[in-house]
C-alpha cells in the first residue's frame, strides 16, 4: 500500500467523517465549531478510475455510479463511525509518510483509488448538502485545512514557483567560490557571502510564466514583492512570518510609494494575494480571475472536528 503524510490522510479521514456524521457544522472566526448551525450530508462526490462515484447518506450509505439508480454496494452508518474512528488513530500514531494496511480492503470495497484530490484542483472535498432556508441542495467544493500533522499550507513550493535572481559581482571576485558553502543554512551562507562581498542581487523573473501572470492579474507589482520577501528572509532581513515581512517591506518601501498618509499599500497586496491563493489561484494552472472553491472544513487538532469556514 501506498504511503502518504497525515495531511494526505486526513483528507480521507474526512470523508469517513462527514458521511459517518452527516452533518457539515459552521464555524465562527475563532474556529470554534457552531453546533446549532450546519447542513446535512446528502452524498459525496468523488472520481475514481475514470468514474463519478456518489456515496450517498440516508439511513445507511449507498455506493452507486453517476447516472445509475442501483448502488454497487451498501454499508451501515456504524461501520463508517468505525473506519472514521480507527483512521483517526491511525494518522495519530503515524510519522513522516506511512501506510495504513488494514484500509485497504476497505477502499478496495469503496472503489477509492486516489487517496488525495488531484493537485490541479483547489477542492479537495465535494459535498451536496441540503440547504434547509432554501430546500435546495447544492453541490460545494471544500479546501480541507488538516491541523492533524503539520500546519497546512496554501499552497507547495514547486518548480513553477522558483525566483530568478542576476547577481551583480565586483570586477576582483568569482561568485562561484560560494558553491563550496555546505553549511547548514547553505542557502542562506552562500547569499550572505555574496553580499559581503559586494555582489548585487537583483529579481529577474519568475521560473514560471503562468505563475508570474496570476500573480500580476492580481496585482502588477506582486512579483517583485515576493522576490523581495524572498530576499529579505534569506539576508536574515526579516523572519519567516508574515508580520516581520510586512514590517520590513514597509521600511524599505521597494515601490516607492507615498506612505506618509498611513496607507497599508503593502498590507493590503499581500492580503490580496493571500485571500486569492486560498480560493483558488494555483502557481501552474492558469487562473481566470474567478475565485474557485471558498469554503474550508478545518479538521482541529486538539477536538478531532470537522468545521466548515466560509470566505464571505
Amino acid at each position: 500500500m501506498a504511503e502518504y503524510n497525515k495531511g494526505e490522510w486526513s483528507e480521507l479521514y474526512v470523508f469517513f467523517k462527514l458521511l459517518s456524521e452527516g452533518k457539515l457544522h459552521a464555524a465562527n472566526s475563532d474556529l470554534q465549531q457552531i453546533p446549532e448551525l450546519f447542513y446535512p450530508i446528502l452524498s459525496i462526490i468523488r472520481k475514481e478510475g475514470g468514474e463519478t462515484l456518489e456515496y450517498h447518506r440516508d439511513s445507511n450509505i449507498r455506493v452507486v455510479i453517476e447516472g445509475r439508480s442501483e448502488p454497487i454496494v451498501v454499508f451501515s452508518i456504524a461501520e463508517f463511525f468505525d473506519i472514521a474512528r480507527s483512521l483517526l488513530a491511525s494518522i495519530r500514531e503515524g510519522e513522516g509518510n506511512f501506510s495504513i494496511p488494514w484500509l485497504s480492503e476497505w477502499l478496495e470495497t469503496l472503489k477509492i483509488v486516489s487517496i488525495t484530490s488531484n493537485s490541479r484542483y483547489k477542492s479537495d472535498i465535494t459535498v451536496k448538502v441540503l440547504d434547509r432556508n432554501t430546500n435546495l441542495s447544492p453541490i460545494l467544493g471544500f479546501s480541507i485545512k488538516s491541523q492533524l500533522g503539520s500546519a497546512s499550507t496554501l499552497f507547495n513550493s514547486s518548480q513553477a514557483t522558483n525566483f530568478v535572481y542576476s547577481v551583480t559581482t565586483p570586477d576582483n571576485y568569482n561568485p562561484e567560490s560560494v558553491n563550496s558553502i555546505t553549511d547548514f543554512p547553505k542557502l542562506k551562507r552562500r547569499i550572505q557571502t555574496l553580499i559581503e562581498n559586494g555582489c548585487v542581487i537583483k529579481f529577474r523573473e519568475l521560473d514560471s510564466p503562468v505563475f508570474s501572470n496570476n500573480l500580476k492579474m492580481v496585482d502588477s507589482r506582486l512579483p517583485e514583492l515576493f522576490a523581495m520577501i524572498l530576499l529579505n528572509f534569506y539576508c536574515d532581513l526579516a523572519r519567516p512570518d508574515l508580520e516581520s515581512a510586512l514590517a520590513t517591506l514597509h521600511e524599505q518601501n521597494p515601490l516607492g510609494v507615498d506612505l506618509s498618509h498611513g496607507h497599508p499599500f503593502y498590507e493590503h497586496k499581500l492580503k490580496s494575494a493571500l485571500t486569492e491563493f486560498a480560493l483558488g489561484l494555483m502557481p501552474a494552472t492558469v487562473w481566470d480571475g474567478r475565485s474557485g472553491s471558498n469554503r474550508w472544513l478545518y479538521n482541529s487538532k486538539r477536538r478531532w472536528r470537522i468545521s466548515l469556514l466560509s470566505h464571505l
